[in-house]
């Protein structure tokens, strides 16, 4: 994700590593002057020149997601083990 100020104010998604352009997200009327990742990684602050800040849902919790697929498995075998379908 990138803002450069450029004449629409929008910051870009790109797609790693190939750096092809995923979307444009389009809000602030002004220049965005910063951004911050969440410390989970999935939402994106950015602030502009309008004096707003936008809040972007952008990316999936690899975590939460890993923690579900784990919980499903166990669950899976546990209910094998028990002979419950």
């Amino acid at each position: 994700m990138s803002a450069h100020g450029f004449s629409l104010n929008q910051l870009t998604v790109w797609k790693y590593p190939s750096m092809t352009k995923v979307t444009e997200l389009l809000g602030h009327t002004q220049r965005v002057l910063h951004t911050s990742l969440s410390t989970d990684g999935t939402t994106v602050c950015s602030a502009g020149a309008d004096e707003t800040l936008r809040f972007w849902k952008l990316f999936e919790n690899k975590q939460k997601k890993r923690m579900a697929a784990t919980t499903e498995e166990t669950t899976r075998r546990t209910l094998q083990a028990m002979n419950i379908r």
